[in-house]
């Protein structure tokens, strides 16, 4: 019984010995295979649920109004003109823009109406003998209402809404 040697092994657990390490092997494969296949759906899923989720995150725009001079300092029954600086983001610039308005005071109303023609967008004047906006582009001319009176001008004047602060200051809803 001293002469005994230890079986020799069978080609049976040999191969039970070989298919554990080619499973091993294969699991790790198959892992891989798995994790590449989930980083591909990520890069294309993530910016779509980016896209559409997007509104739900957006920050709200807020109102911005602009303070455009002390309410005293429009006279009654008279129209003036007004430049102010709007600031304009668009991605992640951010720009200033010079902005011109007309300022109409009747007793303690403001009408304020935008100084853009509404043809092609070039700058009205307001004539102030005539009592009328004249665009100088095409001879459009709108009246002390913003109403178109003749000329190509498909639509009134653009006009904003206006209000007198609790500092007397005049503010202007800005586009």
């Amino acid at each position: 019984m001293a002469d005994e040697t230890p079986p020799s092994p069978t080609p049976a657990s040999r191969s039970a010995e070989g298919a554990s390490t080619k499973r091993t092997r294969r699991s790790l494969m198959e892992w891989g295979i798995h994790l590449l296949a989930a980083l591909a759906t990520a890069m294309v899923a993530l910016p779509v649920l980016g896209t559409l989720l997007s509104p739900i995150y957006a920050r709200s725009k807020s109102e911005n109004w602009v303070t455009v001079g002390a309410s005293d300092q429009f006279p009654d029954g008279e129209t003036v003109k007004v430049v102010f600086k709007q600031v304009k983001r668009d991605g992640y610039m951010e720009s200033e823009h010079p902005v011109t308005v007309y300022v109409s005071r009747q007793a303690d109303r403001y009408t304020v109406f935008s100084a853009t023609c509404t043809h092609l967008g070039c700058a009205v004047n307001w004539i102030g003998a005539e009592k009328k906006f004249q665009c100088p582009c095409h001879n459009g001319a709108f009246g002390p209402d913003g109403k178109v009176l003749y000329g190509p001008p498909p639509k009134p004047l653009p006009q904003l809404q206006a209000r007198v602060n609790g500092d007397g200051q005049l503010e202007v809803l800005a586009i």
